[in-house]
């Protein structure tokens, strides 16, 4: 078995223009665990423990989907927190892309024999931060308003990858199990 998801690694240019928001959630000293900036991404969908024999039939299906889409831009604008300002669980960068919404329900669709979740909504977005208690609560509360209207820029999508999600000495590790180009 492997925990496996699929996702939408960020740009380089992306990273660095979330540099300094990470420094600034760094600063609220509140207590949480910034996401490594290798690891960063955005989830298009988490698949869990899955049978390696499966790895295969995934892959294919994915490729399937993918031919049908093109690449798209992706707007990076504002952060938030799930599941919300008044209890924060992880602080992200969300993502306006209409593309990215249907690139998601179609692998939502697809894979759904290996997976299925039930969100409601879809928001596509990218986590930076875990917070494990209420430490400078308020802080964050703040941080999230200031970087509220920030536009971090866009970036192209045009590859998913599948990665292997590992608990390593230091967290997750996340190992590419194949990379898939959109609209091939």
């Amino acid at each position: 078995m492997k925990r496996l998801f699929i996702g939408v690694p960020l740009s380089e240019e992306v990273k660095r223009a979330f540099s300094l928001l990470l420094e600034k959630l760094k600063a609220t000293e509140a207590d949480l665990k910034l996401v490594a900036p290798d690891n960063l991404h955005f989830t298009v969908k988490f698949l869990g423990e899955v049978e390696e024999q499966k790895i295969g039939e995934v892959q294919e299906k994915l490729r399937e989907v993918l031919k049908s889409l093109k690449p798209f831009s992706l707007q990076l604008q504002g952060i938030g927190a799930f599941p919300g300002r008044e209890r924060i669980n992880s602080i992200w960068v969300a993502a306006a892309s209409r593309e990215f919404v249907v690139l998601m329900k179609n692998v939502d669709q697809a894979l759904d024999f290996i997976c299925q979740e039930n969100h409601g909504e879809e928001v596509p977005h990218a986590t930076l931060a875990r917070v494990k208690t209420g430490k400078n609560k308020e802080r964050l509360q703040q941080l999230l308003e200031e970087f509220k209207p920030t536009d971090f820029g866009t970036m192209r999508v045009d590859k998913v990858v599948l990665y292997e999600s590992e608990l390593g000495k230091e967290g997750r590790v996340y190992k590419v199990v194949g990379e898939f180009e959109v609209g091939k």
